[in-house]
Formats: structure tokens, sequence, C-alpha cells
């Protein structure tokens, strides 16, 4: 709470003095003292009065409310269009409608983020005493003035998040961790499954298994049965062949199997060619094992595909979601376009369930699909909302499967989950 409202008050501060800087704005200095004494006592006011209440109702309850059958980011908006709405009909006017909206925003992702209501209750506090100073110190912005109010409103919120988004990985002590007493009873999981690379090339030039050794392979799947006991495995690649000689190897060793084509930086086409094949080696397959395969048209597409985020690599397209994730209807809807064309092109040759591996900040339609997956990691973004993220899921009315999670082995890297990857020591 105390970082986000210093964060807070520093970006406002920056706002307030660009705007003199830039000679938009007049202050008067020597009121400031005094203004600082008057913030403190209507700050503390305005927390037990408005600030705390609200939070406990927009940032608490609704999301608590809604979070069983919307995904987190819906949520966020929901709970910002509310806030918006409710704080304008209690001031009477719609002038600052937008702003309260924005504002609500940010406050929702800082609530998902931490998985509490402290940091927006610190914002808050922050922006409060901020504007307390300002009108005391008579602040008055003599050009462009809708502009300036709405960087003094929006500013040290986003500064906020920022500071906040980023503070968390780098201190996993800040992360909340659940309890003995937080655990639910363990119930035998029906899938147990495991991910298997049959050969991925996520950078030109790279190749994660060059070799192919179809009796290591058999031995591989041997060991996953029978020494780790998994009851399926998923096979990932962009190699059609390999696929189904690996998806027979693991049939025969008693495993189930769930097929996913992975050709990074594809277009929709090239998927949906690659997609015409793997389908066809999978239906072949099911003739012959019934009811064992389940074909997965793709994994986390936006970011390992090209289509539906700019950008011609993955390292690009990662950078670009970190703006557009604030406007998913900009690539999910391209999404949803591409999964219906490869769900449909997988049920003209195979006709066993489908699912796709979609990233957390994804929202897709599942209504091609039989079973809804999700490579939903633990980390610093989730922690705070697994359980609710996971039931949202059910909202859809069927079978929920985690086709991703887990991390890395290195101290800290339980934030990370998916992100985080072996840090590189200077060793060889």
């Amino acid at each position: 709470m105390a970082t986000a409202a210093l964060s807070t008050w520093c970006g406002t501060a920056l706002v307030v003095t660009a705007a003199l800087v830039n000679g938009d704005a007049d202050l008067d200095t020597t009121a400031l003292v005094p203004a600082v004494v008057s913030a403190l006592l209507l700050t503390a006011l305005m927390l037990f009065a408005q600030i705390l209440p609200e939070e406990l109702v927009f940032r608490g309850y609704v999301p608590h409310l809604l979070g069983y059958r919307l995904s987190p980011l819906t949520v966020v908006l929901v709970q910002a269009a509310l806030f918006a709405v409710s704080v304008s009909l209690m001031t009477g006017s719609t002038d600052e409608l937008f702003e309260l909206a924005l504002f609500g925003v940010l406050l929702g992702l800082l609530r998902t983020t931490t998985g509490s209501l402290w940091a927006g209750v610190g914002v808050r506090l922050g922006l409060t005493a901020s504007v307390v100073v300002l009108h005391e110190a008579e602040l008055a912005f003599e050009t462009n003035a809708p502009a300036w109010n709405l960087a003094l409103g929006v500013v040290g919120a986003l500064v906020a998040y920022l500071v906040v988004r980023f503070l968390f990985p780098a201190r996993p002590d800040l992360t909340p961790r659940p309890t003995e007493e937080d655990a639910l009873p363990r119930r035998r999981v029906p899938v147990r499954g495991i991910l298997y690379d049959v050969g991925s090339s996520y950078v030109p030039g790279q190749h994660s298994r060059e070799r192919w050794n179809p009796d290591a392979v058999r031995e591989d799947m041997r060991v996953i049965h029978e020494d780790l006991h998994c009851t399926a495995v998923t096979l990932f690649g962009h190699d059609p062949d390999r696929l189904e000689r690996a998806a027979r190897s693991a049939l025969e060793q008693g495993l189930d199997v769930w097929l996913q084509p992975r050709s990074v930086d594809a277009d929709p086409d090239g998927l949906v060619e690659q997609m015409e094949y793997v389908a066809r080696s999978a239906g072949r397959l099911l003739e012959e094992y019934p009811d064992r395969l389940v074909l997965n048209v793709g994994c986390e597409l936006t970011v390992l595909n090209r289509g539906m985020i700019p950008g011609r690599d993955i390292a690009r397209r990662t950078r670009a979601l970190s703006v557009l994730g604030m406007i998913p209807a900009y690539y999910n809807r391209r999404l949803n376009e591409v999964l219906r064309r490869l769900a449909a092109t997988a049920r003209e040759r195979f006709l066993g369930p489908l699912t796709y591996g979609s990233g957390t900040w994804e929202t897709v339609d599942w209504s091609p699909f039989d079973l809804v997956g999700v490579d939903y990691y633990l980390d610093e973004l989730t922690r705070g909302t697994y359980r609710q993220g996971l039931r949202a899921l059910g909202r859809w009315g069927k079978p929920v499967v985690v086709t991703e999670f887990g991390c890395c082995s290195y101290q800290g890297a339980e934030t990370k989950g998916g992100s985080g990857s072996d840090p590189w020591t200077g060793a060889t």
C-alpha cells in the first residue's frame, strides 16, 4: 500500500512539474506546507468515509461475485464500468466518466496483480492527498486544461501499476503464498499428463530436437507411463510425421495421447495446412485406438504465430502484447476466426474430441471445441485469483483441462510461471 501511494504521488508530481515547466500551469508555492497538513487530515477521513468502502465493493465484492462466471479481464472491465457509473451518479455529472472508467481499470489490474485491495487503496490515498495539496495551493492549468486534468487523474495510478507490476516478479517474498489451511482436500485426478517435445523451433536456426531416435522415444514413453505414472502425454512439435510416430509409440505403451501441432511464426493459412495433415494422421490413429486421442489445435497462437498481434517473431509479438493487452478485443476477434478455421478443418478428418491450449490473456469462444484448455501457470499475475480464474472457465459447461502448468527449478521461479527461463550464469 505504501509503495502504491508513494508511486502515485510521484507520478502526479511529475505531471504537475511538466505543466509548470511547460508554462501551462500556475501554482502558489507558499501554500504548499499548510496544504500538506490539510491533506493528511482530509485523507485520513476520506479513507474510512469513501475510499475503503468503495474498494471493498468494486475491487472486493464485485470481482468475487463475477469471478466465477467471467474471465479475469472481463471482470476488470465490468467493475471499472460499474465504478465509473456509480461515481458519476453520486456526483451528478458524466463529464469525467471516461477518466473514472480508465482509473477503475488500473485499480482492477492492481487488484488482479497483487491479489489484494491494499495497492488500490494506496493509489487512492496518494491521489487524494495530491488533489488536496494542489487544490490548497491553487493549481490552475492555463492552457490545455482537459489534457492536463486527464493526466493528473491517470498518470499517478499508471505509475503505481507499473511499479507494482514489475516489483512483484523481482520480490517473490511479496507474493502471498497459500497456507496448509487454504488447501482443498486432495482428489484423484483422472488425467495425469506431461508434455513431450518431438521437435520445435522458436528462433531461426534453433531446433529443440535435431536428431530423431525412435527407440529413445519408445523408451521415454515407457518411463512416462510406468515410472512417472502418467495416464496421458501431450505430444507437440512442428513435424507431423514425428507427431504420428511418437503418438503410436505412446499408444502402444498404454498412454492416452493429446496431439498438438506447433508451427511457430506460421500465418493462419500455414496453420490450417498443417492441421489438415495432423488431423488426418490423428484420424487414422483414432480408428486403431478408439477413445484414446484428443486433438489440440494449437498453443497460445496470439504470441506463437503471426496474423493476430503485430510482430514477425515471438519476441516482438510478446512486446506488442504488453501494450495490446489493454485492448484484448483487438486480437481476440482475429484469434477466434483462426480457431474456427482450425476446428472446422480438424472436424472434417478427426472424429475425436478437440481442444486448444489458450493463454490466460486470450478470451476464446469455446463453442467449436469439446474441452476448454488453458495454459494456466501460477505466477505473480494469477496467484491471487488462480482458483477463481479456473472456476470462471466452467461457465461454458464443458470439461476444463489445464494444458500447461509448472515452473523452472531455481529459487524465485515460482513467481514467473511459464515466462521463467533458466538464468544464464556464463558457464558452458
